[in-house]
């Protein structure tokens, strides 16, 4: 686990580089309280886990001069962040010095359409690549249908479903070095206490074996009374006898089922940090993408922000959206640094590689 490096001011401009081990001092008043609460599982709110970070105060943009990135490079930082940038900071932090303007997090959304209807709508593609594409997606689904060792169920959420797709995500994702806690204690306990409340827009998707039980699945919210349903939490197996079998697909087709028969017009499938290839995989980005969910601010940790990666060797490959019109924060450019083969970007996005 990366440590604390650094913590210097120069003048009004304070910055604090940190890592996911939060350690956090505080040198005078003029700090980042309450800018920016440091507290536990604040990292998963910026999109880094392996980076340290440099945090500048909203407003003090014009002090992070191309001297002061390379000070900061020399004590340790990777990657510089302001939350919810001034119009001082976005005149003088532009993209031609690397930083990029958009949400911290980014939702993935598409509206409510049958599967296969929504391959055939597809204009880009040719009357070949659709049948090919639905032909593709016929053979993955074959493998979870009615007459496989497969079953699917929707209902209201419950607290075993809960704990079941919680020991799935603990014996695939959960064991990776950085994952995100999703499945965490925080958040088992709040959908408890609102199963216990009486609460009615929770639901589960699980997908069950007849050998192996439970083997993945979605914990699903209905939003806008009505208007959306949202993926909050999904986990599959990956063990050998389920990981080629597609349950991922299976899951959304299912959910899209679900969707049209109670006339939910918009599909969510959770929101990311707005920094595919650190936090969450591009492998991520794609199958989503691949879904044909777009892009959209995110519906929590939704605030603006600038940022520049200074270290990319630290990170690696990565895509981050920035907003195309950024004065209406509408639209969406992606960036791509440290590879000319990211494949599956969403669609209808300009796309700019570094």
């Amino acid at each position: 686990m990366r440590s604390l490096k650094f913590i210097g001011f120069i003048g009004c401009l304070v910055v604090i580089i940190f890592s996911h081990s939060w350690s956090l001092a505080n040198p005078c008043d003029l700090s980042f309280q309450p800018d920016v609460e440091i507290s536990t599982g604040e990292w998963t709110k910026t999109g880094f886990a392996r980076a340290n970070i440099a945090l500048v105060k909203a407003g003090n943009g014009h002090f992070v001069t191309p001297q002061k990135e390379h000070e900061l490079i020399k004590n340790g930082a990777d990657v510089i962040m302001i939350k919810n940038p001034s119009s001082i900071d976005l005149s003088v932090l532009t993209e031609d010095r690397g930083y990029h303007y958009g949400p911290l997090f980014i939702s993935r959304v598409k509206p409510t359409m049958d599967m296969f209807d929504e391959i055939d709508s597809q204009n880009d593609k040719t009357e070949k690549q659709r049948k090919k594409s639905k032909d593709t997606l016929k053979r993955k689904l074959k493998k979870t249908d009615e007459n496989s060792d497969y079953n699917v169920t929707i209902q209201a959420l419950n607290v075993e479903g809960l704990n079941e797709l919680k020991r799935v995500f603990y014996d695939t994702v959960g064991k990776k070095e950085f994952a995100v806690d999703t499945f965490s204690d925080e958040f088992i306990n709040s959908k408890i206490q609102e199963i216990k409340k009486g609460v009615h827009s929770n639901f589960q998707l699980l997908i069950k074996h007849k050998d192996f039980g439970v083997v993945g699945g979605m914990v699903l919210e209905v939003l806008d009374e009505g208007m959306a349903i949202k993926v909050k939490r999904a986990a599959y197996s990956k063990d050998p006898e389920h990981k080629s079998n597609y349950l991922s697909i299976r899951a959304v087709y299912e959910l899209t089922k679900f969707a049209l028969k109670n006339y939910i017009p918009t599909l969510s499938y959770g929101s990311d940090p707005n920094f595919y290839g650190e936090l969450t995989s591009l492998g991520l980005m794609k199958f989503k993408s691949e879904l044909g969910f777009g892009v959209a601010p995110g519906e929590v940790f939704a605030e603006p922000r600038l940022v520049k990666v200074l270290n990319p060797e630290v990170i690696g490959p990565y895509v981050t959206f920035s907003y195309k019109d950024l004065e209406k924060q509408k639209g969406f450019v992606a960036h791509v640094y440290g590879t000319s083969e990211v494949e599956s970007l969403p669609k209808g996005i300009e796309v700019i590689f570094h």
